[in-house]
């Protein structure tokens, strides 16, 4: 685990999004803005539902009134908020009515603490469109007391893709079934390489006329073709589940008198059974 570690420079020292400087033996509180911090939120003009666009600002002006910081440095942090809004085509005003009305609610709730919550309402969840959206919105709450949270299709999904590359099965581990090209036998077995490397074993095997395969022994005696189209039927890590799915998948062929494996000798439990029932080989 790494740690970064936050050192005190000249009286000051920065925490998540507040900064604690010292002065007279008394602490004083401001908003600590990184370096990379931008002025960007949802324009004016953006189609997203007006309470979309309040929420940067509710949150910003939430966070003014709850961090105890003197005259001054609350002054600087609203005009920065307005600063902000005005950046994205929004009045200043807006803020004021935003830290009014938080400022009230503030002075309410210590005056007459309510220990009793609101459950009744319940939420429903609509695709926000335009204005119709918010009529229908309000015709929801004022017919069945519903509250709609609007959504948007418009979010940054739709902008940013993972271009990382993804990795190919082939190079994964896991069971897998060969099947002879001339005939319907089949072998079933595991790796915890890559499928590219074991199934070229096999076939180095046929070649080479070697005997570490039972799949090229099978060929090389009955003088059929190696069929590199091999099945992946699970992948996993090396482990003692992959052992057993590769029982599993055993003991699913077995009963098909189809498998070129020696070793058929594996778990009967009645769960395998079961499986083989439910998902016959193919």
């Amino acid at each position: 685990m790494k740690f970064t570690v936050e050192e005190e420079m000249n009286s000051r020292i920065n925490f998540l999004d507040i900064s604690i400087s010292k002065l007279n033996d008394t602490h004083n509180f401001s908003i600590f803005h990184k370096p990379t911090h931008t002025d960007t939120t949802i324009h004016i003009t953006s189609n997203h539902p007006y309470s979309h666009k309040m929420a940067a600002y509710n949150s910003m002006i939430h966070r003014l009134i709850t961090i105890p910081m003197n005259h001054d440095h609350f002054n600087t942090e609203l005009n920065l908020i307005k600063q902000i809004a005005i950046n994205n085509g929004y009045n200043p005003t807006i803020i004021d009515k935003i830290l009014f009305n938080k400022q009230i609610k503030q002075a309410l709730l210590l005056a007459y603490p309510s220990h009793i919550k609101d459950d009744t309402k319940k939420y429903i969840s609509l695709t926000y469109v335009n204005r119709t959206s918010e009529r229908i919105a309000k015709y929801f709450k004022d017919k069945f007391n519903l509250k709609v949270s609007f959504k948007t299709n418009n979010n940054l999904g739709t902008f940013v893709r993972n271009n990382k590359d993804k990795t190919n099965k082939d190079n994964k581990s896991g069971v897998y079934k060969l099947k002879c090209g001339d005939c319907h036998m089949v072998y079933i077995g595991q790796t915890g390489r890559s499928f590219k490397k074991r199934i070229h074993e096999h076939q180095k095997s046929f070649t080479s006329n070697t005997t570490h395969s039972t799949y090229a022994n099978h060929l090389k005696e009955c003088r059929h073709e190696f069929n590199n189209n091999y099945q992946i039927l699970h992948t996993e890590n090396k482990s003692s589940r992959l052992t057993l799915l590769e029982s599993l998948e055993i003991n699913r062929y077995n009963s098909k008198k189809v498998l070129l494996n020696e070793q058929t000798d594996v778990n009967r439990s009645p769960l395998l059974n079961i499986f083989n029932q439910q998902h016959p080989p193919i």
